[in-house]
């Protein structure tokens, strides 16, 4: 048995006596989140099944400790067979849940949905069929939709509705077919254009590259599909498969903001030699999520953090005279807010 970093075992052994190999396999991580974990895994176990393989849906309890979530797991494990729930004493966070559950899979593609979104009842079809019509598929990936508690959903997939993903996508969204990514870095450094809820991923790809980064808490997805990025063809189809329930919350005064830990991933990748080349554009998203964060920080009225950040990015391009000006813009508002007691 060989590990990746430590963050991900390759070739764990599975249970032997399973009579019928899956071809796909679902991962849900779960921490404490029984409120929505039945509607999660109802959308996968009511999935379209014409042409598909058998699947599996292995839910990982990641340390949960609130009973309704213990009652809950124990229902929908007698809801079906194609069901196994996998229980951690203790959290590891959700990259490690994640990892632990493709560790435990039998099936050769993997998918994954966190406890509280939801698919479409042809979210597996559909890209089942891009397996079939590309034979030499290793990664998968198509559009989702965001969707509120009070029922509101937006009208639109969220990479077409948005400038930057729907610019990189254009041939896709245009045709309203499939296209193909040729190892696409630079695409992924420009925009995202993948979600943890539509990629599917050979099984022996996600191990190859290392499976979810755990030392992140947040952009550990994004650092994983730059990895595969790195390594192989994204396959993009522009048709919504899956929900992305947006929830009520807001950082805690300790907590970093997503722009900050996707700049820490990014110099965890400037580091690898499969990015030699793309470290221009490295810098670039670095400075632009340098700048979100400035401007996220003071919008929450987080000087310190929103200083940090400037600095940091005087830092990364020490020649850039915008840096220096957002540097001095930000000290002298959060000297202003203090003074005015605001």
């Amino acid at each position: 048995m060989t590990t990746i970093r430590g963050k991900l075992k390759v070739g764990t052994e599975v249970e032997a006596n399973r009579s019928c190999s899956p071809g796909i396999s679902i991962v849900i991580p779960c921490h404490n989140d029984g409120e929505y974990l039945t509607r999660s895994a109802k959308s996968v176990l009511e999935q379209e099944a014409n042409g598909l393989p058998g699947f599996e849906l292995l839910i990982i309890d990641d340390g949960s400790e609130d009973a309704n979530t213990q009652s809950i797991l124990q229902e929908i494990s007698l809801l079906d067979d194609r069901v196994r729930i996998l229980h951690r004493k203790t959290a590891g966070g959700v990259a490690s849940a994640r990892n632990y559950g493709v560790e435990n899979a039998v099936g050769t593609w993997v998918a994954f949905l966190d406890a509280d979104d939801e698919w479409l009842p042809t979210a597996l079809q559909d890209r089942w069929a891009l397996v079939a019509r590309y034979p030499d598929a290793e990664w998968i990936g198509a559009d989702h939709v965001l969707f509120w508690d009070n029922g509101e959903m937006e009208d639109e997939g969220f990479l077409a509705s948005r400038e930057r993903p729907r610019q990189c996508l254009k041939e896709a969204f245009e045709k309203g077919q499939p296209v193909v990514l040729k190892r696409p870095v630079v695409e992924f450094l420009e925009t995202m254009p993948a979600w943890t809820g539509t990629v599917f991923v050979k099984k022996s790809v996600f191990e190859l590259v290392g499976g979810f980064d755990s030392h992140f808490k947040q952009a550990e997805d994004n650092h994983l599909w730059l990895r595969l990025a790195a390594y192989t063809d994204y396959i993009f189809l522009p048709k919504v498969i899956a929900r992305y329930r947006q929830r009520n919350g807001s950082l805690t005064s300790t907590s970093d903001s997503s722009y900050f830990w996707d700049y820490k991933m990014l110099l965890d990748l400037k580091k690898q030699a499969q990015f030699s080349d793309y470290k221009s554009n490295i810098r670039q998203r670095i400075l632009s999520d340098l700048k979100n964060d400035v401007w996220f920080q003071r919008g929450i009225k987080k000087w310190s953090k929103a200083l940090r950040s400037s600095l940091i990015a005087c830092c990364v391009a020490p020649l850039r005279p915008k840096s220096y000006r957002l540097f001095l813009s930000t000290f002298l508002a959060g000297m202003t807010k203090m003074f005015h007691g605001t």
